[in-house]
């Protein structure tokens, strides 16, 4: 399987469109060993650069050609010997044409959109801003589209739910602000960081806080800024940053733009001053400032300095009482596992559960027999072909056993096979096997997530082979804990009840 992702970024376009198509890259491959590939016309040598360290592929397009063309040259680059395709585009000169073009050569199309302007043709829509509603996507899409909308599919790097446990022990017990981060996205366009450094140094120096300030070496004022803050000991510079999600846990107050930044702050539950540098921020702006998470200071324009400044001075008299609400409405938005679940929600929709039948009789023992697979199981000793009938005809008389053909809808193929046994009428035990050519594409992931719809209200038991780590990674991403070395158990969601 291959995911091929369409984007840009350059100076003007800012790098959010590209670091979101990088962390939903990172995700897939992390889950399903697939080959990622990305097509840009524009990208900046730094993201190039992770690309290569990320050992992504990149397919460089032709600047100036019109999207009829952009859509042939994207299909070209599709490795058809990779398997299905899954077609990721985060563009917003990229619409509905692209789309019809594009998503007859592959199988399924993800549309990552934040403006709800323009009519798409795609299989699933993402849109993980804040309020956002099915009905502002109602007449955009096909009533079959699936639709990620909200922020419980924020896609943020591993980095940031790694250190949440972290971030709210940190925000518990930290008072006031000692350090401050200002990042408006990695180019910052319009130099609204000057600005800030305008309304806020004064500040700083009086009450000797410390300021971070994120940027990429392709900012178009960044020499103006490096020579700002030379003589400035409170203030430090990272260019091209790794540790942006350590900058933010350290960090008490954060100022700057409305975009992937808004998600990432809260998650570490990092209050924040924020202002539009572009018209598709304007939303999420306001619609966070509802919620209580950030405080919005609408445009940047003449104006905002002033209003920055004001706004820095209240917070410090009033830390006490407004810091700690925006601590708590900022981690209560985002829990940082939207990559997983955009992950999830597509390899679920390739993968169907059938119930098993006689037909299946060879199909079964060709897997049941293979070596691969026989070395993890509880009797691990080769099975007979007249003994294997007489167990499927058995289990499949039983109804206190249900046996599942996992398929691939796309291929339209048997991929493994899933058995749930009732222990009890709560409970199950879960038994899966995938075939050994199959492996590593997330149908497993897929087949435990497809029995969600029947049975996320049952208890459910899985039994496992030690040194099958495999498996035990399968299965603590599932949601399994594990209770034994070989005894995994999921309990109920009750939500809702």
């Amino acid at each position: 399987m291959q995911i091929v992702f369409r984007v840009d970024s350059s100076a003007n376009l800012g790098s959010g469109h590209f670091m979101r198509c990088l962390t939903l890259a990172k995700a897939f491959h992390h889950l399903t060993q697939c080959a990622i590939h990305f097509v840009a016309k524009e990208i900046l040598t730094h993201h190039e650069s992770l690309l290569a360290n990320n050992e992504f592929m990149l397919s460089k397009l032709p600047v100036g050609q019109p999207a009829t063309s952009d859509a042939q040259c994207t299909i070209a680059t599709f490795g058809i010997q990779l398997g299905p395709i899954i077609v990721v585009v985060d563009h917003y000169q990229l619409d509905q044409s692209w789309e019809i073009q594009v998503r007859a050569q592959c199988n399924h199309l993800l549309v990552i959109d934040d403006l709800a302007d323009r009519i798409h043709d795609c299989d699933s829509l993402l849109d993980q801003t804040y309020l956002r509603r099915k009905n502002d996507y109602r007449h955009l899409v096909s009533p079959e589209a699936n639709l990620l909308l909200g922020c419980d599919y924020s896609l943020l790097r591993r980095e940031f739910i790694e250190l949440r446990e972290q971030a709210v022990k940190k925000r518990q017990s930290k008072d006031g602000v000692h350090e401050i981060l200002i990042c408006f996205g990695s180019t910052d366009p319009i130099n609204a960081t000057s600005q800030t450094l305008d309304a806020v140094l004064p500040i700083c120096i009086a009450h000797q806080i410390k300021i971070n300030i994120v940027l990429s070496s392709s900012a178009p004022h960044l020499l103006e800024l490096k020579q700002r803050v030379a003589d400035l000991p409170l203030c430090t510079l990272h260019i091209d940053s790794t540790a942006v999600a350590k900058l933010m846990l350290d960090a008490d107050l954060a100022i700057g733009a409305n975009g992937t930044l808004s998600w990432e702050r809260c998650c570490l539950g990092l209050p924040a001053i924020t202002a539009d540098i572009a018209a598709n921020q304007i939303f999420v702006g306001k619609a966070l400032a509802q919620s209580g998470a950030i405080i919005h200071l609408g445009l940047v324009d003449n104006g905002f300095a002033a209003r920055l400044k004001q706004t820095v001075e209240q917070l410090l008299q009033a830390n006490s009482a407004c810091l700690p609400k925006m601590v708590n409405q900022a981690f209560a938005l985002v829990d940082g596992e939207g990559a997983r679940k955009v992950v999830q929600h597509i390899l679920q929709s390739r993968v169907t559960l059938r119930p098993a039948t006689l037909e299946d009789t060879e199909l079964l023992f060709a897997w049941q027999s293979n070596p691969e697979i026989r070395k993890y199981s509880r009797n691990p000793k080769p099975v007979e072909f007249n003994e294997h009938v007489r167990w499927l005809r058995n289990t499949l008389a039983n109804s206190q056993r249900a046996l599942f053909i996992i398929e691939d809808s796309w291929t339209k193929s048997g991929v493994g096979m899933l058995r749930l046994d009732h222990i009890s009428e709560l409970e199950l035990e879960i038994s899966i096997l995938v075939a050994p050519e199959q492996q590593g594409a997330g149908y497993a992931d897929a087949a435990i997530h497809a029995i969600d719809a029947s049975f996320k209200r049952k208890t459910i038991h899985a039994y496992l082979d030690p040194s099958n780590l495999k498996s035990s990674k399968l299965f603590a991403r599932a949601g399994f804990k594990a209770i034994h070395v070989d005894h995994f158990v999921r309990f109920p969601d009750l939500r809702g009840d």
